[in-house]
Order: structure tokens, then sequence, then C-alpha cells
């Protein structure tokens, strides 16, 4: 079997992997590199991957393996060629489709889409892919284990072990230890990090929420994305311990609806006395608004209006996006209001940031960091890579790939766009 790590050999983000066995091409994941760039622009400027087949004439592909629907990953899925398909979890497919709708973000027409089953393998051509739960930031990301011409391959795609779901470890430990792996291909987005840099688990950013949260008598606001779902429930139950209601946005709301309707235990926030939803004006009207009207009338029960939250903000928890300041708000979060912003620093570390901190500092707002990382630390991943046991391995979705040798000797080298036998 050959493998080419097309991207991500030596960066984080714009993963996309090229598995080959006899006459069946795979790829894993194929996503946009992190810097500020759209696929539509990658297209046109030339930048795009040189795949044969896969953007453009070539060689048939079989098949994309989507590990989950972070536009890293799966960003560049609408630029490829329509007559390959996609296998993702359903969860998947619809993380994707809420980012689509909401963010602006790439979608996958539903005529690719082929949903895989936990734990049960699937055939595309000579491989046999079985897809396991992982507990990444966003709701259906698996890692694979990957069998073909009696190898066995494990693709952990992005994963961490301190998010709410310990289980998933388990049974992803499990599932490799019954028979030696080959290769593990495992994200290293940790490893470029400092030794000393601490993480905290989703328990402890729950816990410090909520002292965070009890001391307050106005408004809090929680700046993070919907489509992580850990985050959305660390944020209600902050609410609920501190005595607040949760207010969402449509977006919020929407992917609690999706997580439900894939078995996911979170609250239905149209029928949740702990949940209100935030409708903005002229929503209906929007094409977000069009393409989710099925749940107008069910969320429209479940409504309040800004003049509510804010005639008694000491009430509520909400959902906050920069975007609302103008939709919402009338430029400014009102003055009291606590803003605690869930996302890895280097995405505030920009001037549109900066620009709002200062804002913020003006208007009397004050701002807190509380982020628990959605990538695995290095000591987690080692002792992880200890336990399952593998014969070689090659580390992407890292700045800092050479750094796992401290720690092991089969660590093997790749660069990107070289093939590789295994």
């Amino acid at each position: 079997m050959n493998l080419i790590v097309h991207r991500g050999a030596a960066e984080i983000g714009g993963t996309c992997i090229e598995l080959c066995s006899g006459n069946t091409r795979v790829i894993l994941d194929c996503g946009l590199p992190l810097q500020d760039q759209s696929a539509e622009g990658m297209i046109n400027t030339g930048d795009c991957l040189p795949i044969p087949g896969l953007f453009g004439e070539g060689p048939t592909v079989h098949g994309i393996v989507l590990s989950h629907a972070h536009p890293d990953h799966a960003g560049l899925i609408e630029q490829t060629n329509p007559s390959v398909p996609v296998y993702a979890t359903r969860a998947c497919f619809k993380m994707v489709m809420a980012a689509s709708i909401f963010a602006n973000q790439p979608q996958i027409g539903k005529e690719r889409e082929n949903a895989m089953k936990l734990g049960v393998p699937l055939r595309i051509g000579s491989f046999q892919i079985t897809a396991f739960p992982v507990d990444h930031s966003i709701a259906g990301a698996c890692a694979f284990v990957i069998e073909v011409e009696g190898k066995r391959i494990l693709y952990t795609g992005d994963l961490r072990f301190h998010g709410r779901k310990p289980g998933m470890r388990t049974a992803l430990v499990d599932a490799c230890q019954r028979n030696r792996l080959d290769l593990v291909i495992t994200e290293g987005t940790a490893l470029s990090r400092p030794k000393s840099e601490g993480f905290i688990t989703e328990d402890d950013l729950e816990r410090t929420g909520v002292e965070l949260v009890r001391e307050r008598g106005g408004l809090v606001a929680a700046h993070f994305s919907p489509l992580n779902l850990d985050r959305l429930v660390s944020f209600l139950r902050i609410a609920k311990k501190t005595g607040r209601t949760f207010v969402t946005d449509p977006y919020g709301a929407y992917v609690l609806l999706l997580a439900r309707s894939e078995g996911v235990r979170v609250p239905d926030p149209c029928e949740s006395r702990d949940i209100r939803i935030l409708i903005p004006e002229g929503f209906w009207q929007t094409r977000a608004g069009r393409v989710i009207a099925a749940h107008r009338s069910r969320m429209e029960a479940a409504s309040i209006g800004i003049s509510d939250v804010l005639d008694t903000s000491g009430r509520f928890l909400m959902l906050w996006r920069p975007s609302m300041l103008k939709t919402v708000f009338r430029d400014s979060l009102p003055e009291g209001t606590l803003c605690l912003r869930s996302f890895w620093k280097g995405y505030l570390d920009t001037d549109n940031e900066r620009q709002l901190a200062a804002d913020f500092i003006a208007g009397g707002v004050e701002q807190r960091h509380l982020h628990s990382s959605g990538h695995a630390s290095r000591s987690d991943l080692v002792k992880f890579l200890k336990e399952v046991d593998t014969q070689s391995i090659i580390v992407v979705h890292s700045e800092n790939p050479e750094a796992l040798r401290e720690e092991f000797t089969n660590v093997v080298t790749v660069e990107d766009g070289v093939s590789i036998t295994v």
C-alpha cells in the first residue's frame, strides 16, 4: 500500500492524506489550510492540491473518508470531483450542513453522502474501514481503523482525552488492541506547544465557569462556536448551576436538535425550561431562516426578546458572537457584562479581536478567557500511543511532528506530496 500526505505533514490544518492499494484510492480528509483563504480562492489561484482524479481529471478516487466537519478537514470537499463519494457518520454530515447554513462554510451534496455506522466495517474497494467515535470539539468526529492487504492502520483524525466522553477512548483502545497495528497516523497539534503548558479538562472549565458566573450580577455572554457540542453542554450546565437561563440563537438551537436526532443526550431547546431562543429580527427571511423554516413554530414558542434579556440581564447566560453586536445589541454589549471567550488563544490574536477587546474595556465589559482544547495534550497522546502499540507512527496536523521522537523510536518522517510504502 502507498501513502501520500498531500498536505499536513508539518502544519496544523489543511489535512489531506491518500491511501492507494491496487486500483483503489481513498482520501482521508480534504481540508483548507488554517490561513485565511477560501476554497474558491484556492481553486482560482491554482493553489489547490495537485491530486489527479480528486481535482480535475485523472485516475478514479473511490472515496473521501471524512473524520469530522471542521473546515481544516472538510473545507475543500465541495471543490472536489462531484463523482467522488464521501464517507462519514450521519452526525458529521449534519454538522457540515449546519455550518454551511449558518456560517457560510462549504457544503457536501446530499447525493455524495454515504453514512458510516459506528463500529461496523465498511468496504471501499480493497479497503475495509471501521469508524470509532472520538472526543473532539464537534459532534460526529471519528477515528478510523483501516485494513488492507493484511495491514492494520489507525487514522486518529483530531481527538482529545480530557472531554466529557471517556468511554470513547476506552472503545478505541480496545479496538486497536485486538490485533497489533502496523501504522498509526496521528494528529500532533499539541506537540508544538511548551511541555509545561497546562491543559484544563471540560470538567475544569465547568467548575471555573460556575465560580466566575456566581460572582456576577449582570449579563454573561459566552463566545464559542455552537458546533462545539461539549462546550454548549458546559455552558448549559454552568447556567443551570448558577440559577440562570441559557439563551441560544437559532444556530445553537439547531445544532442541539441535530445532535438529538442522532441519539446524543442533550436537551431539546424548544422544550427545556432552562433554555430560551433569541431569534433576531428578520431571521426567518434570511437564507438560514428559510432553510430551517420547518422548526419555526417550535422555536418561536421557546423564544425570548432581547429587551426581556436586557431588562433582567442577571438572570441569563447567553451564547454570543461578535456579529450579534449589530444585529442584536446595537453595537455594544451592556456595561457590566462578563464575556467569556472560549476559543484557542491563537484565534483571538487578530486585529479585529484586539479592537473588540479595546472596545470592551471602553464599554465596561469584562473579558475572560475560558477554554479547553479540542486536541490531545502531549502527555495524553504519548500514553495513548503506548497503549495501542504499533509498528510505526506518522505524525500529521502538527508544526513539530519530530517531537514524538523523544518518546518513540518508530516515528516515520514524511513530507507533503511524497509517496511512501507501508
